[in-house]
């Protein structure tokens, strides 16, 4: 038997916390990183780790071909010789808009 792939297990974890978090608190939270912010219960480390989670779930629900290939090109274009890497020659294509991004408070 195959191992789950890796977006599976990013899902998988993201909807059972969900579920136990809401479980725990009898509430409906909209979000994983809003239940982990009203349990009080959890330790910081637990909670930037739903943080993370949550943030690992957004990426793979929003990614697209082209905002990754956009996004290796700015980083060796960056880097350039300072990464090891000659940068190369790709279009670049608008950033992904910011209201798709899920801010944590600073977190």
């Amino acid at each position: 038997m195959a191992s789950p792939s890796a977006p599976s297990i990013v899902f998988d974890a993201h909807g059972r916390c969900l579920r136990e978090l809401c479980r725990a608190s009898s509430t409906h939270h909209n979000g994983l990183s809003a239940a982990a912010r009203a349990n009080k219960r959890l330790s910081t480390r637990t909670r930037k780790r739903l943080y993370r989670l949550d943030d690992a779930l957004t990426v793979l629900r929003h990614i697209t071909v082209e905002y990754a290939d956009t996004l290796v090109a700015d980083v060796a274009r960056e880097c350039g010789a300072d990464c090891g890497a000659q940068a190369t020659d790709t279009v670049i294509l608008p950033a992904v808009p910011e209201d798709t991004v899920d801010a944590h408070d600073g977190d």
